[in-house]
């Protein structure tokens, strides 16, 4: 028996045989992964995540690359396939952890202490990624490439959603919308692709951006990122100062603390399933509605009524956060390695252009809107929200540590309040599950025009509240000069 043969989907006495393996294969894909963050200074200073390296390493191993060239496939295409839909599935676990044992602040909170922040997230990601990517659709790649609407998407789902949002969106790209002749396959790999592009521009440009800002002094809390110890270039706690990861908020005689976290999770997952199930009896276009969306409002919702019944110490955060982080890993790895390469040959130019212009804007947005549009500690806020913009909600907290590693600053907490209000709506919230229903049955001006007015309102908020600012450099500058003279 030959590799390929070992590792066929269909080896095995029954399914569940054929799925333990699989997850075996991501396991040892991710152990190799942390090997590679370990040893490779370049991944170190780039602080690429094991799961990313993961997912490139299947890649390579897969099909559609390693497996193209040699006389035997190392990861056959029955188990690529496979991995394809594990994160669609595990998104929902994903996104009915985002809030769930968080403090849920008041308005006034969220206003006073994130709106600026706020503001800035759907002027530079939520519906700037949209205005972009319309913009590019309408004039350039739909006049030259001939491509479907809905590319014009994909920036929002792969950037600011990340690879959870991606493969939420995979079955509406796959299965279309009932009550139309639409659909569009190939976006589920090419929103892969997107979130791949954009978490690896945001640790790559991010960690550039934040040595350039050190160097101008733009840092409350200096912290080079070449100055960091080796353990945290590493990603490992040293010898001797292991810190414990959760807490147990019932006795495990009576049920494992970690099983008892998980049933806030899936009742989460439940009540957004029946919300969807609602939504499908509404109208046939909301039938298509992915899960993940509303088992965040389910976490929502559950964490409410915890509080409450002030019974909410009973959800440990850090339980929750293990979860959530098991299975975000578990889906990038997924995610990256099951992509088809052929599609992305396909569109390489279309998606070259699309991507090219997201990343250029997200990056003149933090360099200059920034430190005139967000307060105090504004480099820490703009590259928190460029790392979640860009990348996923914990790089933008990852580039944060490199700058505040105490969380010093109100930045974390800014950005933790913000995402709060962001979330339900917009990078992987409600929005942008329907993003691609308005333009398939409303047309893609349609979410031009609903992308301009969200921007031009939040700027006349900004305004309006005073949030606008000079740059603060330049003030340094200014008051120097008059210094000197």
């Amino acid at each position: 028996m030959d590799l390929e043969e070992l590792l066929n989907l269909d080896v095995g006495s029954s399914a569940i045989s054929a799925i333990l393996l699989q997850i075996c294969i991501l396991c040892l894909l991710l152990a190799v992964g942390k090997l590679l963050r370990v040893k490779v200074r370049l991944f170190q200073n780039l602080f690429l995540p094991a799961s990313v390296l993961a997912g490139f390493l299947g890649l390579i191993l897969g099909p559609f690359l390693l497996g193209s060239i040699l006389p035997f496939e190392i990861i056959p295409k029955g188990m690529s396939s496979s991995w394809s839909f594990y994160p669609g599935v595990l998104v929902n676990i994903v996104f009915a952890c985002l809030l769930l044992g968080m403090r849920l602040p008041t308005l006034k909170e969220v206003g006073t202490k994130a709106g600026p922040q706020i503001s800035f997230g759907i002027i530079m990601g939520g519906m700037g990624d949209y205005l972009v990517g319309t913009v590019l659709t309408l004039l350039i790649l739909m006049p030259l490439f001939n491509i479907d609407p809905t590319f014009a998407t994909l920036i929002e789902i792969g950037f600011s959603g990340g690879h959870g949002t991606a493969g939420g969106m995979a079955t509406v790209f796959r299965e279309g919308i009932p009550g139309t002749d639409w659909s569009f396959p190939e976006g589920a790999d090419l929103a892969m692709t997107s979130a791949t592009i954009g978490i690896v521009t945001a640790v790559a440009l991010g960690m550039f951006l934040i040595n350039v800002g050190a160097r101008k002094g733009y840092c409350r809390i200096l912290v080079r990122p070449e100055n960091l110890s080796v353990e945290e270039r590493r990603g490992i706690v040293p010898k001797g100062e292991a810190r414990a990861i959760a807490k147990g908020t019932v006795c495990s005689t009576s049920i494992e603390p970690l099983a008892f976290t998980m049933i806030f999770v899936g009742i989460s997952i439940l009540i957004g399933w029946l919300i969807v199930r609602g939504l499908a009896a509404i109208h046939i276009y909301l039938s298509t509605m992915p899960i993940f969306p509303f088992a965040m409002i389910g976490g929502i919702i559950i964490q409410w009524s915890m509080v409450k019944l002030k019974i909410d110490y009973l959800i440990d955060r850090g339980s929750v956060e293990r979860i959530m982080g098991l299975a975000l890993d578990f889906l990038i790895v997924s995610a990256i390695a099951s992509i088809k390469i052929p599609i992305i040959i396909e569109y390489a130019l279309p998606l070259l252009i699309l991507m090219g212009g997201a990343i250029a804007y997200n990056t003149l947005l933090t360099w200059y809107l920034a430190p005139r549009m967000l307060p105090d500690a504004w480099f820490e806020r703009g590259m928190a929200e460029y790392g979640m913009q860009c990348g996923l909600t914990a790089t933008g907290l990852a580039l944060l540590r490199v700058m505040d590693p105490d969380y010093k600053t109100p930045a974390a907490e800014a950005f933790a309040f913000k995402q709060i209000a962001y979330e339900p709506f917009l990078g992987g919230g409600l929005f942008t599950a329907m993003s691609p229903i308005i333009v398939v049955t409303l047309g893609l001006k349609w979410l031009l025009a609903i992308a301009m007015i969200a921007i031009a309102a939040s700027l006349i908020i900004t305004w309006v509240c005073g949030w606008f600012h000079p740059h603060p450099r330049r003030s340094f500058d200014a008051e120097d000069e008059e210094m000197g003279s």
